[in-house]
């Protein structure tokens, strides 16, 4: 997916990744990011998430790591459903 926005030179892409998938390269760009959007980021905490959430999305504009979320799915049991699942795949 490409998000264009007005006044931009180039582009923004959106990339899901499954956390597992992360190579070192792209978590340190992720911490460095993490520092400069947080005065006391604290590198434990948000590695820790990783281990409870199973995806992580990157915005990039070009090379350049713009921005990233971290989230997870569940599968749920929804009246009238049999077994729902509500982002990622049944293993």
């Amino acid at each position: 997916m490409t998000l264009r926005h007005a006044g931009s030179t180039g582009h923004t892409e959106v990339t899901t990744y499954s956390v597992d998938d992360l190579t070192e390269e792209q978590i340190t760009q992720i911490l460095a990011l993490f520092d400069v959007a947080y005065a006391d980021a604290d590198h434990a905490y948000l590695l820790s998430s990783f281990e409870v959430m199973g995806w992580i999305a990157f915005a990039t504009n070009s090379p350049v790591l713009a921005g990233f979320a971290i989230g997870d799915a569940k599968l749920v049991e929804l009246p009238r459903t049999e077994g729902t699942c509500l982002g990622r795949p049944n293993p």
